[in-house]
């Protein structure tokens, strides 16, 4: 889970139980500061300041990074009827073509506006279905693997080979134990 999906379910668990951000501070025994600060920097909280902030909130840390459905495997359903009402789409990103940034088997919530401005995309290549970082260059556009053993690709505009789905929004990382 990146640290802007963190923050916003904390928010969502704040105004579910009609409280604020300060009360929750202040009931967990963190710093409002520095909790700001780490929201502002996108960071997870250390993993004390985590767990306060959970029991507060009354969830455990199952719950809030994987939610209470089993049959989903760690699936977190609040955050996909939050992102399905943002008209957003949720797959599945596979392969080590991504990695440092997203890892084989983590979840993607993406729109299905085509290209807007550079960044990470649901694509599909000649047929297959993939996750880039595109970004735009004259004439067309660069494919772009954040993993440094994959090269990079370019495509003219309007080439037929290349569909952009929609960019990501958010994603989700999973984490075996």
């Amino acid at each position: 889970m990146n640290a802007k999906t963190f923050w916003d379910k904390i928010k969502l668990a704040i105004s579910e139980q009609g409280k604020t951000f300060v009360w929750l501070c202040d009931q967990a025994g963190v710093s409002v500061q520095i909790m700001k600060n780490r929201i502002y920097k996108e960071r997870i909280p250390d993993v004390e300041d985590t767990l306060k902030l959970l029991s507060v909130l009354g969830t455990t840390v199952e719950a809030f990074f994987y939610g209470d459905n089993q049959d989903n495997k760690g699936f977190n359903n609040t955050f996909a009827s939050k992102a399905a009402e943002d008209g957003l789409f949720e797959g599945k990103n596979y392969g080590d073509s991504m990695i440092p940034t997203l890892y084989d088997g983590d979840t993607v919530f993406y729109d299905d506006y085509g290209y807007q401005e550079d960044g990470l995309y649901v694509i599909q290549l000649e047929g297959k279905s993939l996750v880039r970082r595109i970004q735009n260059d004259l004439g067309g556009v660069k494919i772009l693997s954040d993993n440094p053993s994959y090269e990079t690709l370019s495509v003219k505009k309007g080439a037929p080979e290349l569909k952009i789905i929609g960019k990501i929004h958010h994603a989700i990382h999973h984490v075996y134990f």
